[in-house]
């Protein structure tokens, strides 16, 4: 093997124009291959050429004009690639490969793919009764549990009453993520437990990069509406409520989720919009002065008013294409009101 061939993955970056946490570049000789579908920096090309295993650097660039910074860690091939898991809990990256493809959700992605995605992960321990999620707060990680057990809790008559217990592999904290909505119930731990946890931010580019997890949290989100107010209803046919109750985020992936076929009238305190669905996927969509994915980004944001749902496609939206892939739609929205917060 040429003792030159090394692999470099950004642990950290900030306002990089170009690269994010967790792009693996590797070093053969002379030779670079950068991450898929990105571009080369030739200030950062230059830095890896001089870099040795062992020798982690950061990169910033003032005096290039540019604003952006980042840090990388070095290894050979060879060597185990060290996590922040390893830290805390003595397992190397092989180990923690064989625990992640023992959970559903990453049982799409493959040894590479794991190894980049441990990367991005801290473990923490939490006493018995310890509360891990508040309910009303900001959902700010996504949580994986390694052992023990957590339960899910809500406020009835004064107290507390559990209304779901989860174990080992089971994840909790997306829906606040996804929604961007406060934490919907407390969770505590039942017993002395491990959990894996990644932040919100990093979650939604987890997403980005691998689309296996985005099938998999729209799955589980479809599965966990139908304990939602509009799925309590029975009937999605016809319904109408107010956005204080369900949140805009909330309704959209509903109607995507159940397939549903018609039109949903939002009328808010300062503005009116028109959102046509046919077999789940958004064909026209009008809010105030903006039409198309504009309109969609901006009732995502919408907190009060009402909606109502008729079953009814007027005539003039029956053949329009959709106006892009819902999921990719939605993980956008999200991101562009993370950005405006």
């Amino acid at each position: 093997m040429d003792r030159s061939e090394i692999i470099l993955t950004i642990i950290e970056a900030k306002d990089c124009p170009l690269y994010q946490k967790g792009d693996q570049f590797q070093r053969k000789g002379r030779i670079l291959r950068l991450p898929r579908g990105k571009s080369a920096c030739i200030t950062f090309a230059a830095d890896i050429q001089k870099a040795r295993e062992a020798e982690n650097f950061g990169c910033s660039g003032p005096s290039t004009g540019c604003v952006g910074s980042i840090r990388v860690r070095v290894r050979s091939p060879e060597s185990p690639q060290k996590s922040k898991v390893k830290s805390d809990q003595g397992a190397t990256a092989k180990e923690m490969v064989n625990l992640l493809k023992t959970f559903p959700m990453f049982q799409a992605l493959d040894e590479a793919e794991l190894e980049e995605v441990i990367s991005w992960l801290k473990l923490k321990k939490i006493p018995k009764d310890g509360i891990v999620l508040q309910k009303s707060e900001p959902g700010i990680r996504l949580y994986i549990i390694v052992s023990g057990s957590v339960s899910v809790l809500e406020e009835e008559n004064g107290g507390e009453v559990v209304i779901a217990n989860l174990k080992k592999g089971e994840v909790f904290g997306e829906m606040s993520l996804l929604s961007g909505e406060e934490v919907g119930a407390t969770v505590k731990a039942a017993e002395p437990s491990w959990l894996l946890y990644i932040k919100g931010q990093d979650f939604r580019r987890l997403l980005d990069r691998f689309p296996p997890l985005q099938n998999y949290f729209m799955r589980l989100l479809a599965q966990r509406l139908k304990n939602s107010n509009i799925e309590r209803a029975q009937d999605l046919s016809a319904m109408r409520g107010r956005l204080t109750d369900v949140p805009a985020t909330e309704l959209f992936q509903t109607l995507n989720q159940n397939l549903k076929t018609g039109l949903l009238h939002l009328d808010l305190p300062e503005v009116k919009g028109e959102f046509s669905f046919r077999e789940g996927d958004l064909i026209r969509a009008q809010y105030g002065d903006l039409s198309g994915k504009d309109a969609f980004f901006q009732a995502l944001k919408a907190r009060e008013g009402t909606f109502r749902f008729s079953p009814k496609l007027p005539d003039h939206d029956q053949n329009l294409p959709e106006i892009g892939d819902f999921i990719w739609l939605l993980m956008e929205g999200l991101n562009r009101i993370d950005e405006g917060r």
